[in-house]
């Protein structure tokens, strides 16, 4: 039967940790990859919330917007953060629906004909310890409430 677990020194390094080795492969058989290994650092959880995003209507555009302020990690963090509009609307924007993007990225530009659909939207850290949101939707009468999600990870090689 073979030893899946070992807590303490890596046989071959030293390198104190938690390795833990693949069902029917020994821990201390080096050429088969852990199945968990704890020298490797993953995405460790900073911080995450929702705010409610702010409502302008412009001539020909509903915008939304939002700005989270974060502590200052000492360097840019990843982050991950959506825009759901959480309202009913006789606009017909369906309730619950996300919006782009899925990550920072800068504003995306939507191609669509459909005059509910937003036009420019994005999410994106123009530093440290700001994620800025924005949606322009192409008509005034929307009147629903849009709510930015976000989630905010350690880098793990320079945390």
């Amino acid at each position: 039967m073979a030893k899946r677990t070992r807590i303490g020194p890596h046989v071959t390094t030293g390198e104190p940790g938690v390795y833990i080795s693949h069902p029917g492969v020994d821990v201390d058989n080096v050429a088969v990859p852990y199945m968990l290994d704890s020298r490797y650092k993953n995405l460790d959880l900073f911080t995450y919330g929702a705010v409610g995003m702010n409502r302008m209507n412009a001539v020909s555009e509903t915008v939304y917007y939002a700005t989270v302020t974060i502590p200052d990690l000492g360097y840019q963090p990843q982050f991950y953060a959506n825009m759901v509009y959480a309202s009913n609307n006789v606009g017909g924007i369906p309730v619950n629906s996300a919006y782009w993007p899925a990550s920072g990225v800068t504003f995306y530009v939507n191609q669509s004909n459909n005059a509910y659909t937003p036009l420019y939207t994005g999410v994106w850290m123009p530093n440290r310890t700001t994620i800025c949101a924005q949606s322009n939707i192409d008509q005034n009468q929307v009147h629903g409430n849009m709510v930015l999600y976000y989630v905010v990870f350690k880098n793990p090689e320079s945390a």
